[in-house]
């Protein structure tokens, strides 16, 4: 048993002994419109380069109703639900290979110049698959609001590794734009007493040039991309 997954399997139990209220599922159509209202909600209030951007939530709800639909289609997303079928929290996660690509011409042009700068991220080479079914994009990340819900995002990460690990996964990746995911991974490692994710690109969103601009100009801050092992 690799050390990674020994240590994934001591946080899942002492996450779901401090949660026994939430449980995690594979994301599917059923949870396709609590899904999506929640990350619209969250999103706009609470992601980073979202806020800069001003992006309302009528900008991004179709956009986030889509990109839930091709990740319940593919079957390897993660939700958490409370005691009544609530949805507590969300994560999207894609093949590397068959990622959702929205379509250029009605999708908003923040969301637009967010998924420019994402694609400026580099991911190293040795996490590249040479296969479908090889490597996870975990994408978005919404948790509802809550104090009861604090370990709601641990459970996601958690759920979402032995998921893919489970379907024969080697590898996952993150593109993180919220310092909030930053610290949880850290807790994560704290926990675990040992390295778990690797910090692989490193980049600041105020030196991004889009279209002859600098949307994120004057943002303080940096993003990065992350990896782990199954």
């Amino acid at each position: 048993m690799s050390y990674v997954h020994f240590a994934a399997r001591m946080l899942g139990l002492w996450v779901r002994v401090t949660n026994l209220r939430t449980t995690t599922s594979v994301l599917r159509l059923e949870h396709l419109e609590a899904a999506t209202l929640l990350l619209t909600n969250e999103f706009c209030e609470r992601e980073p380069l979202c806020r800069v951007l001003g992006i309302q939530r009528a900008d991004v709800l179709p956009f986030f109703r889509e990109q839930v639909r091709h990740v319940a289609m593919q079957g390897l997303g993660i939700v958490a639900v409370g005691r009544g079928g609530t949805v507590k929290g969300v994560i999207t996660v894609e093949d590397h290979m068959d990622q959702f690509h929205p379509d250029q011409e009605t999708t908003h042009e923040g969301l637009l110049v967010i998924g420019a700068y994402l694609d400026s991220n580099k991911i190293a080479e040795h996490i590249l698959p040479s296969r479908k079914g090889e490597v996870y994009y975990c994408g978005l990340a919404a948790v509802a609001k809550g104090r009861e819900n604090r370990q709601v995002l641990t459970m996601l990460i958690l759920g979402s590794y032995k998921h893919l690990r489970n379907l024969g996964y080697v590898r996952g990746y993150a593109k993180v734009t919220n310092p909030g995911v930053t610290r949880r991974f850290k807790r994560l490692e704290k926990v675990a007493r040992g390295p778990v994710f690797s910090s692989t690109y490193t980049a600041n969103p105020a030196d991004f040039c889009y279209l002859g601009s600098r949307p994120f100009a004057g943002y303080q801050g940096s993003t990065g991309v992350f990896s782990w092992n199954s």
